[in-house]
């Protein structure tokens, strides 16, 4: 483990996240922090090596970037697989999209595009159209 600072913009770049995110973590306690001047704040870099490991850990990528608004720690992949299929549904990267495909099965990700009223009419209709299923008519 290091004593290293790092800015909040190169923790930022090495967890995928944005930079808001970052200080919204140290402001709700999940990322330490140093504050060196009112204008000047640091995270340990062994913070941030944490929580790579810690992503790492669970097999999964990194979800903290979809998770804006919860704990990310809270999230159980069983109970709350409809809302996490959502969100990547919504906002994933390739490797959220990836692990979601090898994580639940095709037919229950395939009615969360039939069916689910939290895809925008837009998301809902480009995953209808590249999983081949049919028209928007299909979504009640």
């Amino acid at each position: 483990m290091s004593d290293r600072l790092i800015s909040a913009p190169e923790a930022a770049e090495q967890l995928n996240v944005s930079v808001r995110t970052i200080y919204s973590w140290i402001s709700s306690g999940r990322l330490p922090s140093v504050r060196l001047s009112a204008r000047c704040t640091r995270v340990p870099a062994a913070a941030v090596e944490a929580l790579i490991r810690s992503s790492a850990k669970h097999g999964r990528p990194d979800l903290a970037p979809l998770l804006w608004d919860i704990d990310p720690d809270r999230i159980d992949e069983v109970r709350d697989a409809d809302f996490l299929i959502v969100r990547i549904l919504t906002a994933g990267r390739p490797e959220h999209v990836s692990w979601m495909f090898r994580r639940y099965p095709r037919a229950k990700i395939e009615r969360i595009v039939a069916a689910d009223r939290r895809l925008s009419d837009r998301v809902a209709g480009g995953w209808r159209n590249l999983l081949g299923l049919g028209s928007a008519e299909a979504r009640s």
